[in-house]
C-alpha cells in the first residue's frame, strides 16, 4: 500500500529546504537597500576575501548529517561554516552566534520552512577570521548577516554561518567526501593562455566518469543546473530506453538530496519501476512523518549512474515557475565521486574515486 502523503517535521523541512531558503533572500553581494546612505554596490574577486591570495589551498571539514562543516575562528571565537555553493555571498553569518550589528537593511522574508529572516548588513569589517586553522581572511566590510538558530540543533551549536559561491566561483575546487578534504586551485586570469584549461591533475587511477556541463542559474550564477534522463536501458544501442523523462536538476552541496514530483508523475514512475516511495520516520534522532525516495534509470549527458537512495520527497501539481519536477542533486548523489567545479567553464568534472 502506498504511503500517504505526510507533511514533514519543522526540523526536517528547515534543513531540506536550506539552500531554497538562502536562495529565496539572495542579494547580489554589496547591494543594500534603496533607502540606505550607501547604495554602492562592493564586489569582490575571491582572491581579495584573503589576508594573502593562494595559488592553492586545502581545507579539511568535518560531514555532519550530510552537510559539509569547516572550522573557523573569528578572533577568541571557534565556531564552524557550512560549505554551501546555493549560498550567493562569499560569507553569510549567523548573528546568533556572532553578534553583528543591524547596520544596513537589506531583505525581509521567510525561510521555506516558515521561520521569518531579516537581513542585515554590518559596515564594520569582521576581523581575524581564520579557516582550518590557516587560511587567513583580510578584514571584511559589508557582511551580510540573519538570524540562523533554527539550523543548530541539527548541524552545530557553533554555527557562524556559510560559506558561498562568492568565495569558491573563481576557484576550480575539489571536493572529496571520502578523505574529507575541499582542495581550491586559483583560475588563471581571464581571457589568458590557461583560462580554460583544467586546473586540477587526477590521481592517475581515478576514472572519469563524466564531464557535466551547466547553465549557471540564479544569483550570480551560484546554482548549476542541467537536465537528467529517467529511463531503463534496453537495448545496447544509446537512446533505446523505456520510459524516458527528463528531470531539471541543480547541484547544490547545501542539499542533502531532494526530488520533487506531481502526484500524476509520481504514479508514473512508479508503475514504470522507475521510483520507490517509502515513510520515513526518523531523523537525526528525532520522529520524522516524511517521504523518502529513491531513483534509478538515471543519466546525465548520455552516462548511465547509479540510483538515487533517501531523497526527501515532495509532491506538488504546481505548475508555477520554478515549482515542476525538480531533482536536487546533493550529498546523496556527490558523496559517490570526487567531484571538481569550475564555474568559468560551466562543469562539474566527476571522478570514481
Amino acid at each position: 500500500m502506498r504511503p500517504p502523503a505526510r507533511a514533514p517535521s519543522a526540523r526536517r523541512r528547515c534543513l531540506k529546504q536550506w539552500g531554497a531558503s538562502a536562495a529565496a533572500l539572495a542579494l547580489p553581494w554589496g547591494r543594500v537597500d534603496a533607502n540606505s546612505p550607501d547604495t554602492k554596490p562592493a564586489p569582490a574577486p575571491s582572491a581579495g576575501l584573503l589576508a594573502r591570495p593562494r595559488a592553492r589551498f586545502s581545507l579539511p571539514f568535518h560531514l555532519v548529517n550530510g552537510y559539509i562543516l569547516i572550522d573557523a575562528r573569528v578572533g577568541s571565537r571557534a565556531g564552524r561554516f557550512m560549505f554551501d555553493t546555493g549560498t550567493e555571498f562569499p560569507l553569510f553569518i549567523n548573528r546568533h552566534v556572532l553578534p553583528m550589528a543591524k547596520d544596513q537593511f537589506m531583505a525581509r522574508g521567510h525561510a521555506a520552512s516558515g521561520q521569518a529572516l531579516v537581513l542585515y548588513r554590518q559596515r564594520a569589517a569582521l576581523r581575524d577570521l581564520v579557516l582550518a586553522g590557516e587560511l587567513a581572511f583580510a578584514p571584511l566590510a559589508g557582511l551580510p548577516h540573519a538570524d540562523f538558530r533554527f539550523l543548530e540543533a541539527a548541524i552545530s551549536d557553533r554555527f557562524l554561518g556559510t560559506l558561498g559561491h562568492g568565495f569558491s566561483r573563481d576557484y576550480e575546487f575539489v571536493l572529496d567526501y571520502d578523505q574529507q578534504v575541499l582542495d581550491f586551485l586559483a583560475l588563471p586570469p581571464p581571457g589568458s593562455a590557461q583560462d580554460e584549461a583544467p586546473q586540477y591533475t587526477p590521481d592517475p587511477a581515478a576514472q572519469l566518469l563524466l564531464a557535466m556541463k551547466f547553465r549557471p542559474t540564479g544569483a550570480n550564477g551560484k546554482m548549476p543546473e542541467l537536465e537528467v534522463q529517467l529511463g531503463e536501458q534496453q537495448g545496447e544501442q544509446q537512446g533505446e530506453r523505456r520510459g524516458d523523462q527528463r528531470l531539471r536538476a541543480t547541484v547544490d552541496t547545501g542539499n542533502l538530496g531532494s526530488l520533487r514530483l506531481s502526484p500524476a508523475l509520481r504514479e508514473q514512475l512508479e508503475a514504470q519501476g522507475l521510483l520507490r516511495v517509502m515513510p520515513g520516520r526518523y531523523l537525526l534522532g528525532q520522529p520524522s512523518q516524511h517521504l523518502r525516495a529513491s531513483l534509478s534509470g538515471l543519466s546525465i549527458q548520455g552516462v548511465a549512474l547509479a540510483p538515487l537512495h533517501d531523497l526527501h520527497l515532495t509532491l506538488d501539481a504546481s505548475d508555477a515557475p520554478g515549482q515542476g519536477p525538480h531533482l536536487g542533486l546533493g550529498y546523496q548523489f556527490l558523496k559517490s565521486y570526487v567531484s571538481v567545479w569550475n564555474y568559468r567553464r560551466a562543469e562539474i568534472r566527476l571522478y570514481r574515486p
